[in-house]
């Protein structure tokens, strides 16, 4: 029997073997990996594994989904009591990039004060400062990346679980999650 699913990634529609429910395959659309799951509007028969409360849906590392609970390190999250989830931006620390326009600010008023900016040793070392300085910003503004957040609500409260500096990596787990719940009924 055939089932469909949406890709977790670019949401192409996939047609595959119901029993390939779980496996992870490349999308043939966008070519990432993605997990195949059944629909809530497919046939019983493809969700069979309701019953199998034990079997992995997702495995990577330390993190684990199980239809009953997901797993990740030491902390284990009941399914049952994920109430909705959702993937967000944490925006990168602008702290280095304060710390090095300072340092630029700065850096005329102390090389001033070690060094004799009259002389020619003076002036070349201000210059290699200064671009150093430079450097350093751009450096900063470089690794000025946001981190990805994997965040569930439970009956309690809503957590950050799990985290990447790429959205990507979190999709398979997302997706693996909304098969979970939707395996609860």
């Amino acid at each position: 029997m055939n089932a469909k699913c949406a890709c977790n990634v670019c949401s192409g529609q996939i047609e595959f073997e119901s029993a390939s429910v779980g496996q992870t395959i490349a999308c043939p659309h966008c070519g990432m990996d993605t997990i195949l799951y059944a629909s809530p509007a497919q046939p019983s028969t493809v969700r069979n594994k309701r019953d199998k409360s034990d079997e992995t849906i997702y495995s990577q590392g330390n993190i684990k989904v199980l239809p009953t609970r997901l797993m990740i390190g030491s902390a284990t999250y009941a399914i049952a009591a994920i109430s909705s989830l959702r993937i967000v931006m944490i925006p990168a620390s602008k702290l280095p990039l304060l710390f090095s326009i300072l340092g630029l600010i700065f850096l005329p008023a102390l090389t001033g004060i070690f060094f004799d900016l009259g002389s020619m040793g003076g002036h070349i070392l201000s210059g290699l400062l200064f671009l150093f300085a430079v450097f350093l910003i751009v450096v900063a503004v470089k690794k000025m990346k946001p981190t990805y957040a994997l965040c569930i609500t439970t009956t309690a409260q809503e957590q950050q679980v799990l985290t990447s500096p790429t959205v990507e990596a979190l999709h398979p787990v997302e997706s693996a999650l909304h098969q979970a719940i939707s395996m609860r009924g």
